[in-house]
């Protein structure tokens, strides 16, 4: 049988295995740059369905949108993708002759496919007793041209074959003026058995795009059925696994998933585009989190001005993630709800707070940056962040916690040469915070229980010094203008605007510098670029309008639509769009981030703690049968079936026994030569202090304690100096017991 794994990792497979790289970026550029076509005959089982208009079916679009005026030259239109495959055979010529031969091939078919209307279909094939078997179709509807873009792609797949030696299990075809490659996958004759006809299919397509160029979709109920499958198949019905992985099935709430649709396309001069996940009410695990935030409140907006040249929102509630969380958590592990509750109490002893209270409830759901010229200028860099405290004990928690931040940073990495720290200072009624460090210097502050957050000082004392008026990014014309255009209503959950009429100036030379980065090292290599790749500044000026993505709710799904003047165009908002609200997503998150990995952390200690406690317990009731000795090994406790493999195994080491050792014995004894504990054996006679097993000490979580289980069955997290003195003491006390 042909396996794809064997053929990419053979020596025969290395032209190949470059090929099908630069075949992806083809497929990345039609999931990005250009559709429904072909789905009536691609089969209902289908889970990755990525189609594009093709660009003669678009003309009339293109010709009166911004993206053609940004791209036509003197001499015509620029380069197609497949001129520029094609100019990079001379490039690999000198290594690989085979391979520079096959991209102008390659090129061809790239441009024929791009020209007309086609489709990639993915799917996977249950084998019963055998691996899975990946589905695969490409098409193209060529019409005129079915029978030369046919000849083109049969003369590339002999070239593959004939220097790969091997028979490439791809089936080339015609139906009609369609050009079908496959793999394991043909098109249907009956409509009802298409991908058209699935329900949920057509209907998830309902993007308001007047020329629509592309549309996608991800079948996640296939998806997360196929791996139920296939986990029940691998482990069984009743094993460990299968129940670890429904429970976090059933925690994520991820079987509310149905598809995820993305459509892009001209609408008018510009570009627009819709994603819809389709997950239907009533939602559970991560889902209903996501849900719960609820829409942006009007004080929320009310705090970014009118004037602001990038603004944005969304939606993160700390509170109810720490409780979806905690009881994620207490599903898993019982006894780390108990782990984490301590671990708050002693973060709330050192800070002389009520940590949850304070932290956790008290900071808001509701998270808004924006970028002001009166503020830090129009670029990413001068971004600030506000976030409206629930409590004001917040404001005193979120200063003690630096100022213990502080104390560890300094040391852990303080030294004669190094100080680095966070540091204080007076702004009017204010205390600053902020990081002496390069480059960048993060900052904060509170404001009347509004929390700012900058990546440097001056930009969080201009936004507290910034007057406070009545009017807001809502009275602005151009925000409400897009709004309106976009047909979204109040109730929008995020949002991101950009008026890039206002950063081009300074995002200009950024994307010039990044773009001569990549194409300066493609010209030194030989690769001839265009110097012109990025339009002069006075053409890009007249096409520039405001960018403006928003995202909502609704019963049926999640939304977010977006417009921009055309296909790119975000990068001329200071480099922002999803950098933006990525990076303002990541500071806001890194307030949490340390208390999540704390009880992370936690949980991990009990349950490594529950698992010493399991072998000493599996210790006792073995030595029941065997006049009161405890076994030699762990891996008897294993081969007798006393106790389970995976309780042999740290959390956070990620062993698993390997699927191809079945003979119990045979996993006993690799149990034993990859356990994560030290077993030291002994007799139920043995006084209850007494040590029977402990963690291996040496991994990074083993830096601050071990978990370690004593003779009367017990078992607990203990610190490192004080494990390595109960180890100590306990070695010298058994050699008089023997």
């Amino acid at each position: 049988m042909f396996r794809w794994a064997d053929y990419f990792n053979s020596g025969k497979g290395t032209i190949m295995k470059r090929v099908a790289l630069v075949t992806m970026l083809f497929l990345m550029v039609c999931g990005v740059a250009q559709a429904q076509p072909l789905a009536d005959r691609l089969p209902a089982d289908t889970m990755v369905y990525v189609g594009w208009a093709g660009c003669d079916s678009l003309a009339d679009a293109y010709d009166q949108s911004k993206l053609k005026k940004l791209y036509a030259t003197e001499d015509g239109e620029a380069e197609s993708i497949g001129q520029v495959i094609a100019a990079l055979a001379p490039v690999v010529a000198q290594e690989e002759p085979e391979l520079a031969r096959m991209l102008p091939k390659l090129g061809q078919i790239v441009d024929a496919s791009l020209e007309h209307p086609g489709a990639i279909a993915i799917g996977i094939r249950p084998q019963p007793g055998r691996d899975p078997m990946p589905r695969f179709a490409w098409i193209i509807d060529a019409g005129a041209d079915a029978q030369a873009v046919h000849q083109q792609f049969e003369e590339l797949l002999n070239d593959i074959r004939q220097q790969s030696g091997e028979d490439i299990p791809l089936a080339l075809s015609r139906d009609g003026n369609q050009v079908w490659l496959t793999f394991d996958m043909g098109p249907v004759t009956n409509r009802a058995d298409s991908l058209a006809a699935k329900p949920g299919f057509i209907k998830s397509f309902n993007a308001q795009i007047e020329s629509p160029a592309i549309w996608a979709q991800v079948d996640c109920a296939g998806i997360i059925g196929f791996i139920d499958q296939m986990v029940v198949a691998e482990s069984g019905a009743e094993s460990y696994e299968t129940e670890q992985w429904r429970m976090v099935h059933d925690m994520l709430g991820i079987q509310g998933l149905r598809e995820i649709t993305l459509t892009a396309g001209f609408h008018g001069a510009d570009w627009r585009s819709e994603l819809f996940v389709h997950a239907p009410a009533p939602r559970t695990g991560v889902l209903a989190v996501i849900e719960s935030s609820g829409r942006l409140s009007p004080e929320a907006l009310a705090s970014i001005p009118e004037t602001a040249s990038i603004a944005g929102g969304f939606q993160i509630d700390i509170s109810k993630l720490y409780a979806w969380v905690y009881d994620m958590v207490g599903e898993m592990e019982p006894e780390g709800q108990q782990a984490i509750d301590q671990g708050i109490a002693q973060a709330g002893a050192m800070l002389g707070v009520d940590v949850k209270a304070a932290l956790i409830d008290g900071i808001g759901s509701d998270w808004v940056y924006y970028a002001d010229r009166n503020v830090g200028g129009n670029g990413v860099a001068g971004v600030v962040i506000r976030n409206q405290l629930r409590d004001p004990q917040a404001a005193m928690a979120i200063e003690r916690l630096l100022t213990i931040g502080n104390m560890i940073m300094q040391q852990e990495l303080g030294s004669e040469d190094l100080h680095l720290a966070i540091k204080p200072f007076q702004h009017g009624d204010h205390t600053v915070y902020y990081l002496n460090s390069p480059l960048i210097s993060p900052a904060l502050s509170v404001d009347d229980n509004q929390l700012l957050i900058g990546l440097y000082p001056q930009t969080v004392v201009s936004a507290l010094d910034q007057q406070k008026t009545a009017r807001s990014i809502t009275d602005n014309p151009k925000f409400n203008a897009l709004r309106r255009q976009l047909s979204v209503g109040p109730e929008y959950t995020g949002f991101h605007y950009v008026d890039t009429e206002q950063t081009l100036d300074s995002a200009y030379s950024n994307v010039l510098m990044m773009n001569r980065l990549y194409l300066g090292l493609a010209d030194m290599m030989g690769i001839q670029t265009d110097p012109l790749s990025i339009p002069p500044i006075q053409k890009l000026r007249p096409l520039m309008s405001p960018i403006a993505s928003f995202s909502w709710i609704d019963k049926d799904g999640f939304h977010m639509r977006s417009h921009e003047p055309f296909p790119g165009s975000s990068m001329y908002g200071a480099g922002t769009s999803g950098q933006t609200t990525i990076g303002a997503a990541a500071l806001a998150g890194g307030i949490m981030l340390p208390a999540l990995n704390r009880a992370r952390e936690v949980s991990y200690r009990t349950a490594s703690a529950a698992n010493t406690r399991s072998i000493t317990q599996a210790c006792l009731i073995y030595s029941m049968e065997n006049g009161g000795a405890f076994p030699g090994s762990l891996g008897e406790l294993v081969a007798e079936r006393v106790i389970n493999p995976r309780v042999l195994f740290h959390p956070n080491s990620g062993k698993k026994v390997p699927p191809h050792l079945t003979d119990i014995n045979e996993i006993a004894a690799w149990c034993d030569a990859n356990t994560d504990y030290v077993y030291l054996g002994g007799s139920n006679r043995l006084p209850g202090d007494a040590l029977v097993v402990y963690e291996r000490i040496g991994p990074s979580w083993t830096r601050e304690g071990i978990a370690m289980a004593f003779g009367d069955g017990h078992a607990e997290w203990v610190k490192l100096h004080e494990a390595k003195q109960l180890i100590k003491e306990d070695k010298r006390r058994r050699a008089n017991w023997e």
